[in-house]
């Protein structure tokens, strides 16, 4: 050992009074104990005990040096004091991005578990779009449907989530559904621009006799999430990311349409998290539950979308 595992034996040795009871509580001989701290003697060229063959007492540098060792002993106590109760009980803050359409149908209802679960880790909930950043919002986690541009970042797909084309019932009591993807060029489209602002007007569609891609004419563009609200109100069709809609669908506040046609295209939703050497265990946490409670959301979101196993 070096000098601190020195001053950790020395603690001992001055506790106990003596080397044979010293070298009870460590496991060691006398012998061994006598020589490492003749080596501590000769290295600081001082004498840290008097000795006689029925006594065993601190000289005044010893004295000095023992009360220092002790602190040192103490220091590291409550650093595994610390360490313990932060495994059984983290506490402290996390910060999370949450890009705006993945935060309101995806996240969020998970993260009740989680606060429920850990309640002394408390979570700074960061929204947003193409804006949101690891590096510059200060991040532990992000959860955004794009793949991390620098090599700091650590992104792992999270699951992949086709488009499912939508509308609501208010809009289909006035407008015949398409029955085929050409037919929405005879509709009110809500078409979606992603986080760099670019519009996502080509909706591939798979076919019996192959590929078909038709570009509607925007009635309304926008973020994903603005279009979700607008297309549940009756202003059109929206073609979207299935893990926003699959609710609405399922509590019947959308209709899924042209599903003879399945989108041909998935949306990547990442977790990622900075490339650090040392991660706070509340930081660990919370990433491994976010991997964890999406894990099967890739099955489960297909099968919402198009009725079959993935």
């Amino acid at each position: 050992m070096g000098s601190e595992g020195d001053m950790l034996l020395f603690d001992v040795i001055a506790r106990a009074g003596s080397f044979a009871s010293a070298a009870r509580e460590l496991g060691m001989t006398p012998g061994a104990i006598s020589r490492r701290v003749k080596t501590m003697e000769e290295r600081l060229g001082v004498h840290l005990f008097s000795r006689t063959t029925r006594s065993l007492k601190l000289t005044e540098p010893g004295q000095i040096f023992a009360a220092r060792c002790a602190e040192v002993a103490q220091s590291i106590k409550e650093a595994e004091v610390l360490v313990a109760r932060e495994a059984q009980d983290p506490g402290g803050l996390v910060r999370l991005g949450v890009s705006a359409s993945l935060a309101q149908e995806l996240v969020l209802p998970r993260l009740r578990e989680f606060c429920e679960s850990h309640p002394a880790i408390r979570v700074d909930l960061v929204t947003g779009g193409s804006n949101l950043s690891i590096h510059k919002d200060k991040l532990d986690a992000l959860v955004i449907a794009s793949e991390p541009q620098e090599t700091s970042i650590i992104g792992k797909i999270l699951f992949r989530s086709p488009w499912v084309t939508v509308a609501s019932p208010a809009y289909l009591s006035r407008h015949d559904a398409p029955e085929h993807p050409e037919d929405l060029l005879e509709h009110s489209c809500l078409v979606p621009v992603n986080l760099a602002g670019e519009l996502r007007d080509r909706w591939s569609y798979r076919g019996e006799k192959g590929p078909v891609i038709v570009q509607p004419r925007p009635y309304i563009s926008g973020l994903s999430i603005h279009l979700f609200d607008l297309c549940k109100s009756g202003l059109g069709i929206a073609r979207l990311p299935a893990h926003l809609v699959t609710g609405s669908i399922a509590q019947g506040d959308l209709v899924s349409v042209l599903d003879h046609y399945p989108s041909s295209e998935r949306r990547q939703v990442y977790l990622q998290y900075p490339r650090v050497p040392y991660r706070s265990y509340r930081a660990t946490l919370l990433i491994d539950f976010l991997t964890a409670s999406l894990d099967d959301v890739a099955a489960e979101l297909h099968r919402t979308a198009t009725g079959v196993p993935e």
